[in-house]
């Protein structure tokens, strides 16, 4: 299928996009309208509380970055200002809400008028609160499907996961549906509203165990119960500096897509089967021809971030630095504690002595 063909399905179409704060739905946004500035008009839904929130967030967080500087140059800036006036539309809304939040006849006049939903909405946090990724991860998409059974003209619903759909399996993995609850370590089941019960009922024994206690307790408690992490954060690690050291092997292979490469198929996707009915799946990851090394992934990070070095508070570009590897676990561990924990110690230590020392 070449260009023209997936360019021409979203000519004069509607689109509603969740996500398009994130990472990739930037890109998304930046290339649909790039390759088709004659779609019809793009709906934001982001998380705000209201119309004039969600437009400053879009503007602050999306279209004001550098990404859309090619549309810049390409419309001028006048010009530029204008096509996001015609197309683009923001919404104040919450994926992890029954209708995305939305008033009722927001949400019927929107019905109407949807031709393409792009659900990416997620989050990716390597240190997230539980009960926020299961809101968003698990009944975002949920209420997802939900609303695009309420679009009479819906042509083509495209749900964007989240990174290792797969697991940590190895060999071949068809792409295709679990079923409701099924997991993908064998012997395991989710249960989604087990989950949601687990969620309330910690939620439940905090406020009764500390009575009056901080939102930000439980906000900890959360995040401990849901810690997960990603890539993602080894790559914002490195831009800012802020952690010297990583756990692992240059040699191994890391199954890291390139971003625009997915951007290209979640487009080429919905061009494929546009208008169909039923469910197709397709899982985005490395080649075995050319895989991604250690060593390829650190060059690429050195020389991107040599060439556009994270800029200070006070203007000055941050020094970049090649991180060190450690490939055991106790090397790792040790250099943790000399270098962080046993300064922290003795830090809080003089700390203490200092405050009860008498007058």
């Amino acid at each position: 299928m070449d260009t023209g063909m997936v360019t021409e399905c979203f000519r004069d179409k509607t689109i509603l996009i969740t996500g398009s704060t994130g990472f990739l739905g930037k890109l998304l946004l930046e290339k649909i309208l790039r390759v088709q500035p004659d779609v019809k008009k793009i709906y934001l839904l982001v998380r705000a509380p209201d119309a004039a929130s969600a437009e400053q967030r879009i503007i602050c967080q999306v279209l004001g970055k550098d990404l859309f500087n090619t549309l810049r140059e390409k419309h001028g800036l006048s010009g530029f200002q204008e096509l996001i006036k015609e197309k683009i539309v923001s919404l104040a809304g919450d994926v992890g809400t029954r209708d995305f939040g939305l008033d009722s006849s927001r949400m019927e006049d929107l019905c109407e008028e949807i031709d393409i939903i792009i659900h990416g909405a997620a989050t990716t946090s390597f240190y997230e609160r539980y009960d926020v990724a299961l809101a968003t991860n698990a009944l975002g998409a949920q209420y997802g499907c939900e609303f695009a059974k309420k679009c009479p003209n819906l042509k083509l619903l495209l749900h964007v996961s989240t990174a290792f759909v797969a697991g940590t399996q190895e060999g071949l993995l068809l792409e295709k549906a679990l079923q409701m609850g099924e997991a993908l370590r064998p012997g395991y089941h989710l249960d989604i509203e087990a989950e949601l019960q687990l969620v309330e009922k910690v939620k439940t024994e905090l406020t009764a165990a500390k009575s009056g206690s901080s939102d930000q307790y439980v906000k900890t408690t959360m995040k401990e119960l849901g810690l997960k992490r990603t890539i993602d954060a080894l790559i914002v690690a490195y831009d800012e500096q802020a952690f010297p050291c990583f756990l692992g092997d240059l040699k191994d292979t890391m199954d890291a897509v390139p971003a625009d490469m997915v951007v290209n198929v979640t487009l080429v996707a919905g061009a494929v089967h546009w208008n169909e009915k039923g469910q197709v799946i397709y899982h985005v990851s490395l080649a075995l021809q050319n895989p991604l090394s250690g060593y390829v992934f650190e060059d690429a990070c050195w020389d991107y971030f040599s060439i556009h070095p994270r800029v200070l508070e006070n203007g000055k570009p941050l020094q970049n630095r090649r991180p060190y590897l450690f490939k055991k676990l106790v090397y790792f561990r040790a250099y943790l504690t000399l270098m962080y924990k046993l300064p922290l110690e003795v830090k809080n230590h003089m700390f203490y002595i200092h405050t009860h020392m008498p007058i």
